[in-house]
């Protein structure tokens, strides 16, 4: 959450600046932080707004160098987190007199403001502009779907995590509505995101999708069937990332196996077999020996984070449990679609054997 605070009392003088809180997962706020002297001025900040990218911030200001009054201004966060120096939007946006207020729709294109420039109606009259290209944010699409108990169809209010598959960085933390399992959040296009999803008495859900919609859609939907725990059905680990048919674990796997590794600590009677699995493509003995090894690094790094290695079973099924059929893949239209299918059909999971 990012907001404006002022020095208010007698004999202070008034300097608005802007500041930042972070949300603990039980709800409540931490302790807000002033954003860095570079952004906050000697002079008032306004009019705050940190677009859906979350990573692009917009506000008003008296202290930077500017064409009078309050003007408009940009500031971008670096991969590290930092926030880059302020850039004024510039005239015709900015005018001597004041603007603020600024509002940029989730796509960037689209822009309004308030201003008391000359030719207004009144004191701040409002006024609209197409985004100049270099002073977009990332565009914007909304993420939405149902959580629901995947055999009774009951809504669920589950618990998710975005991560940046890229960067390891956790972009979203959200809850679906608690009486009607429905979720909306805003995503950057164009990213690989690993999503996970988790809720009392049920496995958690992962999946693993780019954020790449057709030109001219507003949103991608995304529905989440729950599996119960008392369920023997295999759970898929969909953020878990090897080398081209290799077997060492990459970093972007992480995240996915901790939270294995928390829910087995959670459960410590439990006992899973973690399976390997590939598509068809290449020689039958090969795979199987691949996917034996890559249920084994599963399997050695949990154990590396505490568990012990009698609760866990590596086993490999090579091609011989397709999600896909070979028929079904040879039947669809286009490369991109058969690519995918072999991707679905290669693929880590974990059951468990032993309550």
């Amino acid at each position: 959450m990012y907001f404006i605070r002022g020095i208010r009392g007698q004999g202070a003088q008034k300097n608005d600046d802007i500041y930042m809180a972070t949300m603990r997962e039980d709800g409540t706020w931490n302790p807000a932080v002033r954003l860095p002297s570079h952004i906050n001025s000697p002079q008032d900040e306004e009019s705050v707004l940190i677009h859906p990218d979350g990573k692009t911030l917009y506000f008003a200001s008296r202290g930077h160098i500017g064409l009078g009054g309050t003007d408009l201004f940009v500031s971008r966060m670096d991969a590290n987190g930092n926030w880059g120096k302020p850039e004024n939007l510039g005239y015709p946006i900015n005018t001597k007199f004041d603007e603020n207020s600024l509002m940029v729709s989730a796509d960037g294109e689209i822009a309004f403001f308030a201003s008391d420039r000359e030719g207004g109606y009144g004191d701040l009259d409002i006024y609209y502009f197409i985004m100049p290209e270099n002073l977009r944010p990332t565009k914007t699409l909304y993420f939405e779907g149902l959580v629901y108990d995947v055999n009774t169809k009951r809504p669920i209010p589950g618990k998710f995590s975005l991560i940046d598959v890229k960067t390891g960085k956790e972009v979203i933390r959200s809850q679906a509505d608690l009486i009607t399992g429905e979720f909306m959040v805003s995503l950057p296009l164009n990213a690989d995101y690993a999503l996970s999803v988790e809720f009392e008495g049920y496995f958690n859900f992962s999946q693993n999708f780019n954020m790449t919609v057709a030109e001219g859609l507003e949103s991608f939907k995304m529905d989440i069937p729950m599996i119960p725990l008392s369920s023997t059905e295999a759970v898929l680990l969909d953020n878990v990332f090897f080398d081209l048919n290799k077997t060492n674990l990459l970093p972007e796997s992480f995240v996915e196996l901790n939270k294995l590794r928390d829910f087995l600590v959670k459960n410590p009677t439990y006992k899973i077999e973690l399976s390997g699995h590939t598509d068809t493509r290449g020689d039958a003995k090969d795979n199987l020996i691949l996917s034996e090894g890559r249920a084994k690094a599963v399997v050695e790094y949990l154990v590396k984070q505490g568990i012990a290695a009698n609760r866990l079973v590596a086993k490999g099924y090579g091609e011989t449990l397709p999600k896909i059929s070979d028929a079904t893949i040879a039947g669809l239209k286009t490369e991109v679609e058969k690519e995918k299918a072999h991707r679905k059909n290669r693929r880590t999971e974990y059951k468990i054997i032993s309550r």
